[in-house]
């Protein structure tokens, strides 16, 4: 980029460094430090004149990188957008007119013998991703966790990352300047790992955003999973959030529970005891989870909970979606406080986020008229599952994709960034 001659030169390459992050920011670019290689042998030097050229860095760049950390700019290429923030900091006095119009020959010069800019990738500013990590005793979790936050950065300004993290790895990732919660409500027991805490961050982090100025919404999703930026923002800028956004699943299916216990067929026209009752006898997709106390047992006690009356139907009963896979989904920040409400209660039931998240959106759905927009999930089961065939496939099916799970972080970085790109 340009070096800006209107500054003085103590001034001109750290001004021109921090334009240019800005620029990289939306290039997919990123800055790496490195040793020198060279031997500098200083000259004598005037220390108060140095101090007086370097006036400006003192006096100034708090506030311009404040600033450029929210620039954006609606042109679509690398000049357009280049030319854009020079102007820009003309007019904030942080460089003379003569810059822009050195600027603009630069770019003009550069074209004309055929210099390629690289394409943009735009950040999306207006919502958060939230990464549940459902472990943290790996090796390699900081690592993962750096990664999986600087990768998804490339296509949105604001990552958070979730999960059981100690207080060691979160000091580190404070270092790495990675926004980070820690949440150890699933316990010790291996089994149970991921059950509920995914439900509880989002709805927190969510919680988190709800005075934002800047943020409108937060998607969730596992770190294991690969986020189809175009289909989920349907090629939009600024991301779209006007509606939830979920997986398409079986989860569409329901049944109802009362406040007895007793259950009931949507269209009421048979009746179960209980949950075990109605598995035995229901056509559901088979899952023997349905019966456990953090399934079918957890939605029993919500249903019976006074707490629950708000989302009861006239009949008095709960409308309950069959599971699905919970690994992503969209909320914006308008539905907080009712996202915020559904989700305590399937909370306080221990109630597993398979079970949780689909009635949670559709009870938002029901209560307040929350539109929800469903998107294609690409997955299989068996031996291909998680596996760079099983993406591929995911990929060059021409189906539209907004979401594909799983592909862990372990297959290595350059596999999990190969396959991001060519899902988008």
């Amino acid at each position: 980029m340009l070096l800006p001659s209107t500054v003085p030169g103590r001034v001109s390459d750290i001004w021109r460094s921090y334009f240019a992050q800005c620029i990289f920011a939306d290039t997919g670019l990123q800055l790496i430090f490195s040793p020198p290689k060279i031997v500098q042998e200083r000259n004598e030097h005037n220390c108060l004149g140095d101090f007086n050229a370097e006036q400006d860095l003192y006096d100034k760049s708090g506030k311009l990188i404040e600033h450029l950390s929210q620039w954006d700019s609606d042109h679509n290429t690398v000049p357009e957008r280049m030319l854009e923030l020079w102007i820009d900091m003309y007019e904030r006095g942080y460089i003379e007119i003569d810059d822009v119009y050195a600027v603009q020959m630069w770019l003009g010069a550069l074209a004309q013998v055929g210099y390629e800019f690289p394409p943009l990738k735009r950040r999306h500013r207006n919502v958060a991703v939230m990464g549940q990590f459902n472990y943290a005793d790996k090796p390699s979790i900081v690592r993962d966790v750096i990664y999986w936050t600087q990768k998804n950065r490339e296509r949105f300004d604001t990552v958070v990352a979730a999960g059981p993290f100690s207080r060691r790895q979160m000091k580190e990732f404070e270092d790495n300047s990675i926004i980070a919660v820690s949440n150890h409500i699933d316990g010790d027991d291996d089994d149970l790992k991921g059950f509920f805490s995914p439900l509880d961050n989002l709805k927190n982090t969510l919680l988190s955003f709800k005075d934002s100025s800047k943020i409108e919404g937060v998607i969730y999703t596992h770190d294991d999973g690969i986020l189809n930026v175009t289909e989920l923002s349907r090629g939009e800028y600024r991301f779209p959030t006007d509606q939830i956004i979920a997986i398409n699943s079986n989860a569409r299916k329901r049944y109802r529970i009362f406040s007895d216990g007793h259950l009931e067929t949507v269209n009421k026209t048979k009746s179960f005891d209980s949950i075990t009752d109605m598995y035995d006898n229901l056509p559901l997709t088979p899952w023997l989870h349905t019966v456990q106390p953090y399934y079918g047992g957890g939605q029993t006690k919500l249903a019976k909970d006074p707490a629950s009356t708000k989302y009861q139907e006239d009949d008095g009963s709960i409308l309950f979606l069959q599971w699905g896979q919970s690994d992503f989904m969209f909320v914006p920040t308008k539905y907080v406080n009712e996202f915020v409400e559904a989700a305590e209660l399937h909370l306080k039931h221990k109630i597993w986020i398979e079970c949780a998240f689909n009635t949670v959106a559709d009870m938002v759905h029901r209560e307040f008229g929350a539109s929800i927009r469903v998107v294609n999930l690409c997955t299989k089961w068996g031996d291909e599952r998680g596996s760079v065939d099983m993406v591929d496939t995911c990929i060059t099916n021409h189906m539209a994709m907004g979401f594909i799970h799983p592909l862990k972080m372990s297959k290595g970085y350059s596999t999990y960034s190969e396959m991001y790109e060519r899902a988008q």
